[in-house]
């Protein structure tokens, strides 16, 4: 009996470093912009829902890096879109946005389990992240998308709030046009 628990246990270890070295390939493949490594890792059913050391999922990395080839490999795949940092509760969709990484943007918001009003920690959008860094292609497309343009951060600000404060006109005009409200 014990020398079977312990070999339950050494596969147990063996599994789990074997699982985290495939992790560590899949983020490097996805900094690297290594399509045809990430297409074998996909192949291999490798869960791809995981963080990195900074909370980052390979989703997440590809969004920050607009790099199209590996986050539409990444969705094919059937990552969670809509998976938070768990430090700062930013999105996918949110990195593309603050960016102003337009075709990102859109390619996470074709997925059909999107969240396109989900709130980081401290209540943004994704629509408010592409405001507040004066996005306005980004917002344009998100307000066609169907965001709420009234929803409230933890300190009661809004996408109008933030339009205001940064002086673009343009931004304020869609975002009035859509309904928004100070």
């Amino acid at each position: 009996m014990k020398l079977f628990a312990k070999l339950i246990i050494l596969l147990t270890l063996l599994s789990s470093s074997i699982y985290a070295g495939k992790k560590e390939d899949i983020l490097e493949a996805v900094r690297d912009g290594d399509v045809e490594k990430l297409k074998t890792l996909v192949k291999g059913k490798i869960k791809m829902n995981f963080a990195d050391s900074r909370e980052m999922t390979p989703l997440m990395i590809a969004a920050n890096d607009n790099n199209l080839e590996i986050a539409n490999i990444l969705i094919e795949s059937g990552v969670d879109v809509n998976i938070k940092n768990k430090e700062n509760g930013k999105t996918a969709l949110m990195y593309a946005a603050s960016n102003g990484f337009i075709e990102m943007c859109q390619l996470i918001i074709a997925d059909k389990d999107i969240v396109l009003n989900a709130k980081d920690k401290s209540g943004k959008t994704a629509l408010m992240h592409a405001v507040f860094n004066a996005r306005k292609e980004v917002t344009k497309l998100f307000i066609d998308a169907g965001a709420n343009v009234n929803s409230r951060t933890d300190t009661d600000e809004s996408a109008m709030t933030f339009a205001l404060k940064s002086g673009r006109s343009e931004i304020v005009n869609l975002l009035r046009a859509a309904g928004a409200k100070e």
